[in-house]
């Protein structure tokens, strides 16, 4: 795969640059000093040097620091005075960089010239040489490259291998991670604009108008959209898309907790299965779909009076535009469950900034619901039941039918239906997600879980498989929460 081989270093004179260390035992307080030889400097006046310490699972970065350099017959002498890490272990040099002033001119040691690198560090430490460091760092490898090749997927319901290597952009990265059974690494590429610059020019040109890109428009890929590389050499499955499902289940996790490490959310946008008994690749694309309304005119919402109305009630309004925000998230939600939670996050949100708990409870008549002695039952201050009193008031007022069909199949209530969205929202925030076949989760015998299984059953039933694109219990939310939020704008 391309991006996974290393090469020789060679110099511009064509000789091996060749690096080693004064000792491969460090104490606490010891000097440690590193000898280039081969390499030839030009302007460079400062050395940078990067320690890693090595562990079961990843060279860790554990040391960087500006170090003393001196040119002497046999090279360039870099020293490490003083030297203190941490934790008694195996370390090894992970880079060597000279620049010239800050960042000018740098010139980095190649990373299979620092391979006999290694030390250990400790109080009593004794030196093992460095044929024995490589050997152990060797086996270590060996260690991680085995459990990278166990793979992910259950090796004991499936008979067959894939290997899968995904493409997810606007995740920029800069340094290669092993994370168990797959890696990822930078692309040192990305996406650029050339689909709307392709767009832009039939656009302009349509007009009559002669179009002309800006200079390095169409560049500069890996700032505007860099692509991060999984790769997955074992997956096992028993079909290409079964492959597929389980990687992507996999990198929607990984995209979520990455938009914390590096400050932007990732998407898959392509893939490479290949069955390496065939070695014939299959190259899937994930194109970003519209997703919206397809209809055009007044009946299907292009009314300029009506937007133009609610573009000045969002303006005036910061809670709108907060309810607006998290509607548009909403709807860009990929994942079925979290889905259902930002839709009744957004419910409960609006209902929450009424103040209802206290108030006289009505049905969907707008009439008081009385106890047995005759008197209102007040709202509580539990989520499920004043959204449900929100939307008993909205639906009176607005004259809307409590009643859905979803799926052209059953007819629900939306009081049936409020118990359903209520009960994939607190086991999403409970228990992570959906998990109508674990009992411990999915209690047996409740009303509320037994009801919310049979309509995500149904589904499933109904379509083979359940998605944003096909749960008509989560469309049936959606469609409610456009109408609240219709009723905010009014």
């Amino acid at each position: 795969m391309p991006g996974l081989q290393e090469h020789m270093p060679k110099n511009e004179g064509g000789a091996s640059i060749k690096v080693a260390l004064n000792v491969h035992a460090v104490r606490p307080g010891d000097t440690l000093v590193i000898q280039v030889s081969g390499m030839t400097l030009g302007s460079q006046n400062r050395a940078n040097v990067d320690i890693a310490q090595v562990l079961p699972e990843v060279d860790d970065w554990v040391y960087g620091r500006d170090v003393p350099l001196e040119i002497t017959p046999e090279g360039i002498s870099l020293t490490l005075p003083d030297l203190h890490l941490n934790d008694t272990g195996l370390y090894k040099i992970s880079s060597v960089r000279f620049m010239e002033g800050m960042t000018v001119g740098e010139l980095r040691v190649p990373a299979s010239a620092l391979q006999e690198c290694l030390f250990e560090c400790g109080p009593d430490v004794a030196d093992a040489g460095a044929a024995a460091l490589v050997e152990k760092y060797k086996q270590i490898r060996e260690a991680r490259r085995a459990e990278l090749l166990r793979g992910i997927g259950d090796e004991t319901a499936s008979t067959r291998k894939f290997t899968v290597i995904a493409f997810v952009k606007d995740c920029g990265l800069g340094t290669r991670m092993s994370l168990g059974q797959y890696e990822i690494m930078p692309s040192n590429d990305g996406l650029g604009l050339d689909a709307e610059i392709s767009f832009l020019k039939r656009f302009v040109e349509k007009q009559g108008d002669r179009f002309e890109a800006s200079p390095g428009s169409a560049d500069d890929r890996k700032r505007q959209h860099p692509v991060m590389v999984a790769h997955f050499p074992v997956v096992h499955a028993e079909s290409p898309e079964a492959a597929l499902e389980i990687v992507v289940g996999e990198l929607e996790g990984l995209n979520t907790l990455m938009s914390l490490h590096r400050g932007s959310h990732g998407d898959i946008c392509a893939a490479i299965v290949t069955d390496p008994s065939t070695e014939h690749p299959r190259i899937v694309l994930w194109p970003e779909l519209y997703r919206g309304n397809i209809l055009a005119g007044f009946i299907s919402g292009e009314d300029p009076v009506v937007i133009k109305r609610h573009l000045e009630r969002m303006q005036a309004d910061g809670r709108v535009r907060l309810y607006l925000s998290l509607f548009r998230e909403a709807v860009a939600e990929r994942h079925c469950e979290l889905a259902y939670f930002r839709y009744w996050n957004l419910l409960e949100i609006i209902a929450r900034d009424k103040g209802y708990p206290g108030q006289p409870s009505v049905d969907w008549n707008g009439q008081h619901v009385l106890n047995k002695k005759g008197k209102p039952i007040p709202v509580s201050n539990q989520a499920e039941d004043f959204v449900r009193h929100h939307l008993h008031l909205l639906y009176h007022t607005t004259a809307h039918s409590p009643e859905y069909k979803v799926g052209n199949r059953k007819t629900f209530n939306l009081d049936s239906l409020v118990a359903i969205w209520y009960r994939h929202r607190n086991c999403m925030s409970h228990s992570g997600g959906c998990t109508p076949s674990d009992c411990a989760q999915c209690v047996r015998g409740d009303p509320k879980y037994d009801n919310c299984r049979a309509a995500h059953d149904d589904v499933v039933a109904a379509h083979g498989t359940r998605n944003v694109d096909i749960d008509d219990f989560l469309s049936a939310l959606h469609m409610t929460v456009r109408l609240v939020l219709r009723d905010e704008l009014r």
